[in-house]
């Protein structure tokens, strides 16, 4: 019997699959389990429009994320802390700082787990690489100065 895995099935089959098993294993263990239903016509076709729009929307974000990416690029970021004996920061400058500062300058929100960049603890000048998409990276530049 063919089916159409609806969640992944260990040595089996991955979710979205379409495979062949024995009818047994899927009269009496899928499809009662919610695992997978049988793939009729009706059924392979939905999952087919289900697929392409999926991927429709994924190449949409995509290029949205590469244009925020190139938007993010001609930017630098400037903050501000509180420095003490030689230009050393109290504290450093972390992800979240710098997130909140590029979503002000952006109008979009930035999460902090997406951005990496060397521990800064001193002021000057830095870059920190953005991780926008799995396919889209950006570099911005930081510049850390005294103030506050």
């Amino acid at each position: 019997m063919k089916l159409l895995f609806l969640k992944d099935v260990p040595n089996v089959a991955k979710s979205g699959e379409i495979k062949e098993v024995s009818d047994g294993y899927a009269r009496n263990f899928l499809i009662p389990k919610k695992l997978g239903v049988p793939a009729t016509e009706n059924v392979t076709k939905h999952h087919e429009a289900q697929v392409k729009a999926q991927k429709k929307a994924e190449a949409e974000h995509e290029s949205k994320m590469k244009e925020l990416g190139e938007k993010i690029e001609k930017l630098t970021v400037t903050i501000k802390g509180k420095l003490g004996a030689g230009n050393k920061l109290y504290g450093s400058v972390t992800t979240a700082d710098i997130a909140k500062e590029l979503s002000g300058m952006v109008g979009c929100e930035i999460d902090k787990r997406k951005i990496e960049v060397e521990p800064i603890k001193e002021a000057g000048e830095y870059v920190a690489t953005i991780k926008l998409h799995k396919n889209v990276t950006s570099k911005i530049k930081l510049n850390v100065v005294g103030g506050e």
